[in-house]
């Protein structure tokens, strides 16, 4: 004997060995306070009958089991990859390679065993990476294994030795704890009832579809399932292994693991769907766990052979307060308090999001700002996963960048903010917040502009689409557009969802001038309204120059139940917004503020701002190195700005504040 099996043989008597039907050096395996190893027999007339010396030493008449291995269960073996539990230089030399080699040869190992290989009086651990060929073929060291199955080295068997380490020493000490994954509280808890433990109990699992947006944690989720089923989970990565898993999976419990199914699918054939739903048909025993970003992307004759569907949301505020505790758990100088304002300032960050919010909030070396500083800086840098596609570029607009509209920026603030700030004084009042607000006024009166300051002041997600961005050429893709953006903007609320020129999707059905697909896409935006409900944390928010051409459905209460008026400005508003901009100028002291506000009646916000941003113009053209804006540039830029909105459209939106139905034979 020499190598290994001096290390891990088991010496008994030869008449035991015959009672056992054994024979010298074959495969068993050892129990010993159910604990599994896999050891050798060899016959020793020294030892008494019964008994069994060992080469470890282990407490006098230790009650231990002995389960042989026969010849057909053994697999040879020609090449295996080692790695390490601990680094050090000496594993990575020739001399240790040939070493293990030798030391290996004729050894029998089994993948949820750690290796041991003495070495220079130390001793090394190593994990084994398996195919999935030797996965399938490889049944679990169990009591209840009828034919277990082991794998013996062949005498020139290629050992490889992976360069990185292990994070931890033992097989049990760096298995994946369902604790180390925050939120998703059900789904952890479906998963261990409805397939971990009937696997582990020799029941009949369920299948599963995990599915959710990217960096929602799907793939850390199988992980820790593949951890915890240990032998009985089996990867398959490609078409080729999921073809090698159905024709090699036996009677055993066992669940495929397939992560990514779209990736999947690119290497399979158009018939990889209906061969797994076959198989799946037929082996019971056989659970399928599969991750997917949308389930709808999975046939349905597949679909219907999961009985569990499982979507991963982006996390809750608590959620976000779990998952950073256990991101930031081995920074000492992280608080609570910390944690606690990082999740509300992280609406609709993904899990993988906040782990590169982390990464980069530590970067921050120099010590000069604060931790809670970095982690706003990071903040501003990291956009959201589910938004990133919708989200408008907002710039750092506040209510005071909007001139005047005091009135006007109160009722928005107290629709929009309050409901989020004094959620439990809407509560205490039975008080429910509006489902959707409706901005509409003249073009040029800031609507934009408010919704912009809105989703910068509120810091809730925003998610912004002008109408026509909707509509495609290609059949059934407008109204598919409406539902993503919807179910986008319910996974990463609490969102603001902005539509720009509503009047574009949302014109009244029946209009000769409106086409077929018009009505699809307010029908479809009608049904996602009606599905938003009060707890989804969803506000749409829409802006349009022409109220009176919208279908009436879509402004019944229960969808966007509030309507804004956003007027041409008032002498007060026109002073503030005039006043705001003069400020950024040069301006002469023979400029009256009073006569312009005078001299600007009927002017619209946007026109305040070209008259000023002409008025220098022309004094730039007068003279490149003029000083000051005087009062006759102003005066020439009256003449070239002049007010455009028509009257007939003001009454439109006065009889439309009034309730009454505008229509051609009442204008």
């Amino acid at each position: 004997m020499c190598g290994w099996e001096t290390h891990n043989v088991i010496l008994i008597h030869p008449d035991t060995l015959s009672a056992l039907g054994s024979h010298p050096r074959q495969p068993c395996i050892l129990i010993i306070d159910s604990k599994r190893s896999l050891r050798t027999l060899w016959p020793c007339e020294e030892v008494s009958l019964l008994r069994a010396n060992l080469e470890k030493k282990f407490p006098v008449d230790q009650l231990i089991r002995i389960l042989p291995i026969h010849s057909s269960d053994i697999r040879p073996l020609s090449r295996i990859s080692l790695q390490p539990t601990t680094t050090d230089s000496r594993l990575s030399s020739t001399h240790f390679k040939d070493y293990a080699n030798a030391f290996l040869s004729n050894a029998f190992l089994s993948p949820q065993e750690i290796i041991e290989i003495p070495y220079f009086g130390d001793s090394y651990s190593f994990s084994c990476n398996i195919t999935i060929d030797e996965a399938l073929g490889l049944a679990s060291l169990t009591e209840e294994t009828v034919n277990p199955q082991v794998w013996q080295l062949k005498p020139k068997c290629d050992v490889q030795i992976q360069n990185e380490p292990l994070c931890s020493t033992g097989a049990d000490n760096h298995k994946l704890e369902f604790c180390g994954y925050g939120g998703a509280q059900n789904v952890k808890n479906d998963l261990q009832l409805y397939l971990i433990r009937p696997l582990q109990h020799k029941e009949q699992p369920c299948s599963v579809i995990l599915c959710g947006m990217s960096g929602c944690g799907k793939s850390l989720l199988v992980d820790i399932v593949g951890s915890q089923l240990g032998q009985m989970a089996v990867r398959v990565n490609n078409a080729d292994e999921l073809d090698r898993a159905m024709d090699a999976v036996g009677d055993s419990p066992v669940a495929l693991i397939i992560d990514s199914f779209e990736v999947f699918k690119l290497s399979a054939s158009d018939q990889c769907e209906e061969k797994l739903a076959r198989f799946m048909d037929e082996r019971r025993n056989v659970a399928v766990l599969l991750t997917v970003r949308q389930v709808e992307s999975i046939s349905l004759p597949l679909r219907r052979r999961f009985p569990l569907e499982m979507e991963l949301s982006v996390p809750s505020l608590p959620e976000r307060r779990e998952i950073l505790r256990i991101i930031l758990r081995e920074n000492v100088s992280v608080t609570e308090d910390l944690i606690n304002s990082v999740a509300q300032e992280t609406h609709g960050f993904t899990g993988s999001d906040l782990a590169s919010l982390c990464r980069l909030a530590q970067f921050d070396k120099s010590g000069v700002k604060s931790l809670g500083k970095s982690f706003d800086e990071a903040r501003r840098r990291i956009r959201p996963t589910g938004i990133r596609q919708f989200l408008l570029e907002v710039p750092n607009v506040r209510w005071d960048d909007i001139g005047g509209n005091e009135e006007l920026k109160l009722e928005i603030q107290q629709a929009v903010i309050w409901p989020q700030l004094y959620a439990d004084r809407f509560l205490r009042f039975g008080i429910d917040p509006p489902s959707g607000i409706l901005l509409y006024g003249p073009p040029g009166c800031s609507k934009t502009l408010v919704a912009r300051a809105l989703a910068s002041q509120s810091r809730l997600n925003f998610l912004a689409v002008k109408g026509p961005e909707l509509f495609s050429k290609w059949v059934g893709e407008s109204e598919k557009a409406v539902r993503e953006l919807f179910r986008r903007a319910r996974q990463v609320a609490p969102t603001i969802l902005f539509f720009d020129e509503l009047d574009a999707m949302a014109v009244a059905r029946g209009d000769k001038s409106q086409s077929g697909v018009g009505d699809r896409v307010l029908a479809q935006l009608l049904t996602e309204i009606d599905g938003l409900e009060r707890k989804s944390g969803v506000l749409v928010l829409a802006a349009t120059n022409r109220p009176d051409i919208l279908d009436d459905a879509i402004l019944r209460p229960g969808r966007i139940d509030r309507a804004i008026y956003v007027p041409l400005p008032n002498p007060a508003t026109r002073r503030a917004i005039l006043q705001m901009h003069i400020k950024r100028l040069s301006v002469g002291s023979d400029v009256s503020l009073d006569a312009l506000v005078t001299k600007t009646e009927g002017y619209s916000g946007a026109e305040l701002v070209a008259l000023c941003r002409n008025a220098a113009l022309i004094a730039l053209r007068e003279d490149i190195n003029v000083d000051c804006i005087r009062e006759h540039h102003f005066e020439k830029s009256l003449k070239i700005v002049v007010p455009r909105t028509d009257r007939n459209l003001l009454d439109i939106y006065e009889r439309f504040q009034k309730g009454i139905r505008v229509t051609d034979d009442n204008l």
